[in-house]
């Protein structure tokens, strides 16, 4: 080869590498600073949602009280959350989550009886691509943000204050109907870390106010974030799935029939559509989190 097309060539090449440099260096630019802009809209958006969240209230939370300290306590220590917490594996067994693969588990939600008593229980699958690890601490992150706005009152003598949330909070009655109908909620949540998987299990008391004074309702529920089977992993790609368990019993005191059937109906209505809210707020947090995370490994690397 001729030394001055050695030379071209080399010259050539150093372009092709610089310019190939400049395009990268342009690129990350670009993906750096279309993070922070979504990074601030996520914030800004997080920040205006709780402070729509602080006056769609209407009424806000009152102050926390003896019999509201009480309550938690109960649920804290006297109605062991240990207990509750031994009883997980049990319940997915007989929701027969050991003995089918979660690529083909589909739950119906249950309305069951014991004694008198009438009572619902629900089981919720989700899948997610991130490591199971990564995505509990994700799902507890994003319930504590959730919950410590600032329209709910929060008990702060818990033990394990890092593990462990109790909180009260009102729900309004829905527009349109009679505003004298609202729910306070107490609910009281821990996170434990076992086995390679996480549980974060809650107790929570729900009590009607105005016309549905004479209503409540005891809940008891978990979500557990662990691995995938092997089957699944193969069929669906997704190696972390998220079980969410709920087992909620109300109980009211007769008014009448049709009056009674009324009241429970718009109670159940109404504590379902803040479940409904908050659970969908919680996954949307998680969801940006792990996402943030995601894009903060590949930044990195």
């Amino acid at each position: 080869m001729p030394v001055w097309q050695a030379v071209a060539t080399r010259q050539l090449q150093s372009w092709l590498l610089a310019e190939a440099e400049r395009r990268r260096l342009r690129e990350l630019v670009g993906t750096r600073t279309q993070l922070l802009r979504e990074l601030g809209e996520k914030v800004q958006q997080h920040l205006q949602g709780a402070h729509r969240s602080d006056n769609a209230d209407g009424k806000s939370t009152p102050p926390l009280t003896p019999d509201d300290i009480a309550l938690f306590e109960r649920y804290l220590h006297v109605d062991d959350m240990d207990v509750a917490y031994s009883q997980v594996g049990g319940i997915l067994h007989a929701w027969g989550v050991r003995d089918a693969s979660l690529a083909s588990f589909h739950p119906d939600s249950k309305r069951l009886c014991d004694g008198d008593v009438e009572y619902y229980e629900s089981l919720h699958l989700q899948q997610v691509p991130f490591n199971s690890q990564q995505t509990g601490a994700a799902l507890w992150q994003a319930m504590r943000l959730q919950h410590q706005q600032k329209c709910r009152r929060q008990y702060l003598s818990v033990p394990d204050p890092e593990n462990t949330l109790a909180f009260k909070f009102r729900v309004p009655g829905q527009a349109g109907s009679d505003e004298s109908s609202s729910l306070m909620i107490h609910i009281v949540l821990r996170n434990w870390f076992e086995d390679g998987q996480t549980v974060i299990l809650w107790r929570a008391h729900t009590q009607g106010e105005g016309k549905l004074s004479h209503i409540q309702a005891d809940e008891t529920g978990w979500s557990v974030v662990r691995p995938t089977d092997a089957h699944t992993r193969r069929e669906l790609g997704m190696p972390t799935a998220i079980l969410t368990f709920i087992r909620l019993i109300p109980r009211g005191e007769t008014l009448g029939a049709e009056e009674d059937k009324s009241n429970m109906g718009q109670f159940l209505q109404l504590a379902e559509a803040s479940g409904n809210k908050d659970g969908s707020e919680i996954v949307r947090l998680m969801e940006s989190l792990l996402l943030d995370d995601a894009r903060r490994t590949q930044l990195c690397c």
